[in-house]
């Protein structure tokens, strides 16, 4: 078999998780988004400052990817800004896009937590 890259320790972190409710899937899939963007953010800094490019791009496709699982397009969008930006070595103003990417992201998951209270409050009215 072909050697792959795979991050062991996410797999089983998922394996262990017990759901009872489509809500508490996108709960656990918020809080893995929202330790990932901290990090990947903070990762993307150092390999920006380091020059290596195509680390950053990668690291700003990751985040992308996760934050569409979750419907994230603002976050989506930001990343991919960034990710095209990178590889064409733009990294002039690479400061102010993850801060964006840093506000959309606290932003789409408040809202992501907002919309869950709402349906909990229309499924317990009905």
């Amino acid at each position: 078999m072909k050697q792959v890259n795979i991050d062991y320790e996410q797999i089983n972190t998922l394996k262990f998780l017990e759901f009872n409710t489509e809500e508490e899937i996108i709960e656990s899939l918020m809080q893995i988004f929202d330790y990932q963007y901290k990090e990947i953010t903070q990762h993307l800094q150092i390999a920006i400052l380091k020059k290596e490019y195509y680390e950053a791009s990668r690291l700003s496709h990751k985040l992308k990817s996760s934050a569409l699982q979750l419907g994230m397009k603002d976050v989506a969008a930001t990343c991919l800004y960034l990710e095209i930006e990178l590889k064409n070595l733009n990294t002039h103003n690479y400061e102010d896009i993850i801060k964006t990417l840093s506000e959309n992201s606290k932003n789409s998951l408040q809202a992501i937590n907002l919309y869950l209270e709402q349906q909990s409050k229309k499924q317990c009215v009905a």
